[in-house]
């Protein structure tokens, strides 16, 4: 660090593109900040920072968190040692020489995780899982970064190739040299001639083939396809859609049911394992999702909590009927409509056969009380509890007046609409 200086950047940047293995672990160390912000952690004690635990957990697959002179740590390790009837690992073994014991030597242990300790074992501690199979993030995380590595150089070559537009070739010395000094002329923005005519003979133009610009293309859509393709592996939604024209909102949501599983799934491993050292230690650690992980979650609550309720969006106005009880579609402020009687007669039909519909789904009860039961379990995290009460207050009717015939399916004739429409556009004016 002698040589630093303030302000001061590396200039070595080509091996971030020409060196595989260093643009690759480059493309790891980015990935995994962005993932290391997917849990926030409450009551974690000081000695174990949350970036540490989550770090060694997504690279490692596994940690322990053990006591070790008063003090909880999360460790680095192997799991070993005999086996239980599952055939899981019953020791951690850490060897950490910057923890100093009181004889003065460092910290060594078989921590004991599961089944019943035996004489090997110096402590007790609790096994952290990054997912049910303990695997981590690592090898999925390395893969993406190396073809994104790979396809790198890839597209770098295409790109200096397409520098190319023509090849010159010459059969002696002295060609050669007047055709690099043409060149040279040409890129310091000279203009230049050459009279001799064995010039002309013997040096020869050829054309490379001019399909790299669609090979470069490809190449560009791969770059994405493999970034999307990690994003939606870890939770997040990243299209990554290869038609070059418009897409619909239904083919740009085609694959959030599987964003999830996997995100799930590592939260489940951190709250069973820290209910563990809850109970083993007195602490009191919880974890939740964080930044847009814990945006997607609140959305699949709300979602859930919306088609089960079945309550109305006041800001919908796709349905016409409704658009015109509000008086959204007159532009009056008294909010009198007049809609016409086919229009009436129209709303009256699609009431009755959406009263039908519910009538029968109620008649089951499986899907509600499926939903209810998920949304019971997804609502059960106090972090969240706020958040959901403010996107309930949303999603409240805003004129129940005018939803309410609309959901009965009662008999909306002309007066009644108006008489409705009335009431509301007073309630408004007072």
């Amino acid at each position: 660090m002698a040589s630093y200086k303030h302000l001061e950047f590396p200039t070595d940047f080509a091996k971030y593109v020409l060196n595989k293995k260093e643009s690759a672990k480059a493309y790891y160390k980015y990935l995994l900040a962005r993932v290391s912000r997917m849990f926030q952690y409450k009551g974690l004690p000081d000695s174990i920072p949350h970036e540490i635990l989550d770090r060694y957990l997504m690279n490692n697959g596994i940690a322990c968190i053990a006591k070790v002179n008063g003090t909880l740590y999360c460790f680095y390790g192997n799991a070993g040692g005999p086996q239980d009837e599952y055939y899981r690992p019953t020791q951690f073994i850490v060897s950490n020489p910057h923890i100093k014991m009181p004889e003065g030597k460092g910290f060594s242990a078989n921590i004991h995780i599961f089944g019943e300790p035996n004489l090997d074992d110096t402590c007790e501690g609790v096994l952290m899982r990054n997912d049910s199979e303990w695997n981590g993030l690592y090898p999925m995380l390395a893969r993406y970064s190396f073809l994104l590595a790979e396809n790198t150089l890839t597209l770098r070559t295409a790109d200096v190739l397409l520098r190319i537009t023509a090849l010159l070739s010459a059969p002696t010395d002295k060609e050669k040299a007047a055709a690099d000094e043409f060149i040279s002329n040409l890129e310091d923005g000279k203009l230049s001639t050459i009279g001799e005519n064995p010039f002309f003979d013997g040096v020869r133009m050829q054309s490379p083939p001019s399909n790299n610009g669609s090979y470069l293309t490809q190449f560009i859509e791969f770059q994405q396809y493999l970034k999307g393709s990690i994003y939606n592996e870890l939770g997040l939604s990243a299209n990554y859609n290869m038609k070059r024209e418009a897409i619909g909102k239904g083919e740009s949501t085609l694959d959030e049911d599987a964003l999830l599983p996997l995100c799930d799934d590592m939260l489940l491993a951190r709250r069973e394992d820290l209910k563990k050292v809850n109970e083993l230690f007195g602490t009191d650690i919880s974890v939740e999702f964080s930044s847009s992980w814990l945006i997607n979650r609140i959305q699949a609550i709300t979602s859930l909590k919306s088609s089960t309720s079945g309550s109305t969006n006041p800001s919908n106005t796709s349905n016409p009927m409704v658009s015109q009880l509000s008086g959204g579609q007159s532009g009056d402020d008294s909010g009198e409509v007049e809609p016409n009687q086919s229009q009436v007669e129209s709303n009256r039909g699609q009431v009755e056969s959406n009263r039908d519909e519910m009538a029968e789904g109620d008649e089951s009860g499986e899907g509600k009380e499926s939903k209810e039961s998920l949304i019971n379990d997804l609502s059960q995290d106090e972090q969240l509890t706020e958040l959901l009460d403010k996107a309930n207050d949303l999603s409240e009717p805003a004129a129940e007046p005018v939803a309410e015939p609309v959901e009965k399916g009662e008999d909306l004739d002309k007066e009644s609409i108006k008489e409705t429409a009335d009431d509301q556009g007073n309630n408004s004016n007072d």
